[in-house]
């Protein structure tokens, strides 16, 4: 039998947002059984809209209900803290599961009390944790995922995929939650906007394929890093593409086409990114564009540059998860604007905006040394 601690403080997963379900414990401070003095930080957990540090609220012993990176629904305990440390509980033959103990070898392995509750509904064999001394409920939901793990990524992942161009993800219970509230407003894609200051640009016979060969260079390494707009959702997770392959957009005379450019265009240096360019308009102007040409991009960027438009926000293609929009330079403010549009079931808009703001800040550098 167990002795009853007395729970000093007991956190529960709050609800931060209205459309909250779940909360992810991004990072516990302590291990089970340490001792926490009032006011400091004992875990941190992430909702859909910010991230909250959580404090002891009187000192004790810390035992926690769950893991790093695993999600919990609103309202279930995240942690207890005891009076008593939690190792010193007595297993069912009365002995004290006590480090200094002489016969540590003959102790049977102690359970928490809500590690035997979630063994019991889990219908867990007690064997698989045979070798260890004490067994906390975050133990018992380790094994619990592990078993269940495989068989829901067998079920959910799409046979469609091919494992060479892919990396699949499956959506988290909070992340489907989300998406299933986007779907209930019709809210799938949003875009983000910023001006590129071209004032400081020394090089005044500038043409339109000279700006494009810089935003397409920087584009192409700031994909490597943000890998969730190089991907697309499909079904129950996020196909995350292994390698970069820019497509752009065109649309003069032979109806719309997306062009795949060259894999590397991110290790050339601007000049040949600037005639791959040029290789690829003169291509679908004399029609010469083959299969491969135009099949297997991972990301577009829409050039309207030489139409004039100040601004617009382009769609995103099919099996993507973002576009690009370059509109035309405003030759009275020295300026163009950039438009990423993005799946908002793939890519958070705080995570548009960082890459739209870098890219930015990427370009104006490039185009101050050129």
């Amino acid at each position: 039998m167990v002795f009853r601690m007395k729970v000093l403080q007991e956190v529960v997963a709050l609800q931060e947002s209205v459309n909250d379900e779940f909360v992810l414990i991004c990072k516990l401070f302590f291990s089970n059984n340490s001792y926490v003095k009032q006011g400091e930080i004992i875990l941190e957990f992430e909702s859909s809209k910010t991230n909250v540090c959580v404090e002891a609220e009187a000192e004790g012993y810390i035992e926690y209900f769950c893991s790093e990176g695993m999600e919990l629904k609103i309202g279930e305990v995240i942690a207890k803290i005891y009076d008593e440390a939690i190792g010193l509980s007595k297993n069912i033959n009365g002995n004290c599961n006590d480090s200094g103990n002489p016969k540590k070898a003959n102790i049977e392995t102690v359970y928490s009390e809500g590690a035997l509750k979630l063994i019991e509904a889990e219908k867990i064999n007690k064997s698989v944790f045979a070798n260890m001394d004490f067994v906390s409920i975050i133990d018992v939901k380790e094994t619990a995922h592990k078993d269940k793990i495989s068989e829901k990524e067998i079920a959910a992942s799409p046979k469609a995929l091919n494992r060479d161009e892919v990396d699949f993800e499956m959506l988290t219970p909070s992340k489907k939650a989300q998406i299933d509230n986007l779907l209930d407003k019709g809210s799938i894609t949003s875009s983000v906007s910023v001006y590129i200051d071209m004032s400081s640009n020394p090089n005044k016979s500038y043409s339109n394929n000279y700006f494009l060969s810089i935003i397409i260079y920087e584009t192409y390494k700031l994909l490597k890093i943000y890998k969730e707009l190089n991907a697309f959702y499909i079904d129950n997770g996020i196909a995350y593409y292994k390698n970069v392959n820019i497509g752009l957009a065109i649309d003069i005379d032979n109806g719309l086409k997306v062009i795949k450019l060259p894999n590397d265009v991110g290790e050339k240096s601007r000049n040949e990114v600037e005639k791959n360019i040029y290789q690829v308009i003169r291509k679908y102007i004399r029609k010469n564009l083959t299969v491969d040409d135009i099949q297997g991009c991972t990301f577009t960027i829409s050039d309207l540059s030489n139409e004039g438009a100040a601004f617009f926000t382009p769609l995103v293609c099919t099996k993507q998860s973002s576009i690009l929009g370059v509109s035309g330079i405003d030759e009275k403010l020295m300026r163009l604007t950039l438009t990423l549009s993005f799946d908002h079931r793939v890519v958070k808009g705080k995570r548009a905006c960082m890459f739209l703001m870098k890219l930015k800040e990427k370009i104006e550098n490039t185009i101050k040394v050129y």
